[in-house]
């Protein structure tokens, strides 16, 4: 499993706790990031491997799943000040209308995925489809998913690679 733009860690955390057996990498450009993450991987007795750099470019093996909460919203979207004021805005915003980041892990991730895989993003209410658009121009045989949150908006795509899912 790899954790692109981790963060504070969460993630990468959540999944190694819960798959224990797992290697779960986890990846992020901000070095203050990373020894965040770390710390809160030392507090939750968890063995991740973490690497400093721009998404996929640290990457050098296959993995069978890719999951990113990356950023993803657009600069001129209104965002709450608890968020703005507390949050890096590296972590924030992106360009492309906040989609350059799923473009960008999209158009490379097949060379770091094994043959049956899943990549799984967390997404902006409104960026469902366009997402999926994007996804189905570099995985054009795979099953494209969006989800909902818990407050019943869509928040979350799937993309299963050369995986069959049951009815």
């Amino acid at each position: 499993i790899v954790d692109l733009g981790t963060g504070s860690g969460c993630i990468a955390i959540t999944l190694k706790r819960k798959l224990s057996n797992s290697k779960v990498t986890a990846v992020d450009i901000s070095k203050e990031a990373l020894e965040v993450a770390l710390e809160n991987a030392k507090i939750n007795n968890v063995d991740i491997e973490f690497k400093q750099g721009d998404m996929l470019k640290p990457l050098n093996k296959k993995y069978d799943l890719i999951i990113s909460n990356p950023p993803y919203i657009a600069y001129d979207e209104p965002v709450m000040d608890i968020v703005k004021n507390n949050e890096p805005h590296v972590a924030l915003y992106a360009d492309n209308d906040g989609l350059k980041y799923y473009e960008e892990i999209l158009k490379d991730s097949s060379n770091y995925l094994k043959e049956k895989s899943l990549i799984a993003f967390e997404i902006g209410e409104s960026q469902g489809e366009k997402v999926k658009e994007i996804a189905q121009t570099y995985f054009p045989n795979s099953i494209i998913k969006i989800e909902k949150d818990m407050q019943e908006r869509n928040r979350f795509v799937f993309i299963f690679n050369n995986i069959k899912l049951e009815s």
